[in-house]
């Protein structure tokens, strides 16, 4: 019974990840775009399409690295490094 809501659990934080990531990408079009430069750029299809690819590829290295399993016996540095690991691997496969 438990697996079931554990499954459940990772489903629901994996989405409000990928909503989280998808929402800073979008934000920071904005600022860039809108408030810093208001010279009208219309790119908001493109940067959703981005948005959505970069959101993808970031919640697939959090997998892949294992972010979702349990790290209640590693210390918080080699927790941190694997969210910073995941992060620039992400990043670096999306540019």
């Amino acid at each position: 019974m438990l697996k079931g809501y554990g499954r459940q659990f990772a489903l629901l934080l994996k989405s409000f990840e990928f909503l989280l990531v998808f929402a800073v990408w979008f934000v920071s079009y904005h600022l860039r775009f809108h408030v810093f430069d208001s010279q009208g750029y219309d790119l908001e299809i493109l940067f959703l399409k981005a948005g959505l690819l970069l959101s993808t590829i970031t919640i697939y290295f959090y997998h892949r690295g294992g972010l979702y399993g349990s790290h209640r016996l590693e210390s918080r540095r080699a927790e941190a490094f694997s969210i910073f690991k995941a992060n620039c691997l992400a990043l670096l496969t999306f540019t």
